[in-house]
């Protein structure tokens, strides 16, 4: 079967439309959704969505979206790469390699020095035989804080709602525990968290672009006072094979990421006080080693879903500049500086 590799810059949105009326009979709303929200046409900092497709329809697809990262006072321009997928009828034909491959040429060729990812489990080993590094955070696990009643009622098919949002007025304040929880508009989200620790460099266009909310995506932004400091996150409805939980796209202690089990009260009070239907909370988080896991969820309440390496490839720098960068940022690494957030 003979494939064709296809690309479109953020600035060809229209092209790219019609390039995919090509194909009106399929439904790509799955995987388009992810491109349009980030790639175009409301992207700030560029990039190249690329396809690899017959003359029938699309069978494998990535993006690279522009990104500057703060790295020892300077920004460092770059690209992330992500939303990678492949067809089931069409893999292992090296369409994988070949989307891959283009998109690592098209972002270097544009200047930009490192170009990281954050691959899932079945996609790592083809990155690694493309030569690709990896920073493997040991311990730092997207991790799931389940409702079991909530689960158990979806897998049997009794319970199908989406997470469902509980309406509030705009005075209103919870205390949870010892501390007091309220939201934010997400204007004020970003004034208050513009000048946090982050892996990407935030100027004015950062946050309003990574952070916006849309019909399909219903993001809202907390914060809380208590004992511990003072708490911020983003979190929106998410889709997890048949699960629906609330994803946590960022969260800070005191302006820094927390990696202390603090946040786990501050999440529950957000998921008691504003939600409802929902099947539990993902974030990225701190894990304990394995033989630990059994007691951490007796004792706070989530299970270990899956790594999150970061893969990075590099061009114009040294590679030992490249392991000092990405080892500096990895420890400040958020869901909102991947595709998944």
């Amino acid at each position: 079967m003979d494939y064709e590799v296809k690309y479109f810059q953020s600035s060809q949105f229209d092209d790219y439309t019609s390039f995919l009326k090509r194909f009106s009979e399929k439904d790509y709303s799955t995987s388009m959704f992810c491109a349009e929200d980030w790639w175009a046409p409301a992207n700030p900092f560029e990039g190249v969505l690329l396809f690899a497709h017959t003359t029938e329809e699309i069978a494998a697809s990535c993006m690279i979206t522009g990104r500057k990262l703060s790295y020892s006072g300077d920004v460092v321009d770059c690209f992330e790469l992500d939303n990678a997928w492949t067809l089931p009828h069409h893999r292992r034909r090296g369409l994988f390699t070949r989307v891959i491959t283009k998109a690592l040429e098209l972002g270097f060729a544009a200047g930009r020095r490192l170009i990281y990812g954050t691959p899932n489990n079945q996609a790592s080993p083809g990155y690694r035989k493309m030569g690709l590094s990896f920073i493997d955070n040991e311990h730092h696990k997207l991790v799931l804080m389940p409702k079991i009643l909530n689960i158990a009622l979806r897998k049997a098919g009794i319970r199908r709602r989406p997470v469902v949002a509980r309406s509030r007025p705009d005075d209103y304040k919870l205390t949870w525990k010892d501390m007091v929880i309220s939201e934010m508009r997400p204007d004020e989200y970003f004034a208050a968290t513009r000048h946090f620790t982050r892996m990407n460099h935030v100027d004015e266009a950062y946050l309003p672009h990574r952070l916006r909310t849309s019909e399909t995506c219903n993001r809202r932004f907390f914060c809380a006072s208590g004992t511990d400091g003072t708490f911020h996150a983003s979190v929106r409805g998410h889709e997890l094979s048949f699960l629906r939980p609330l994803l946590v796209s960022e969260y800070f202690l005191n302006g820094s990421i927390d990696n202390t089990a603090a946040k786990f009260d501050f999440l529950r009070g957000i998921q008691r006080g504003y939600y409802k239907s929902l099947d539990g909370i993902y974030l990225k988080s701190y894990a304990p080693p394995a033989g630990r896991r059994l007691s951490v969820l007796l004792k706070h309440g989530y299970v270990v879903h899956r790594d999150l390496p970061i893969c990075y490839k590099y061009s114009g720098i040294s590679k030992e500049q490249a392991d000092a960068m990405m080892a500096q940022l990895a420890p400040v690494f958020q869901l909102t500086d991947c595709d998944i957030g």
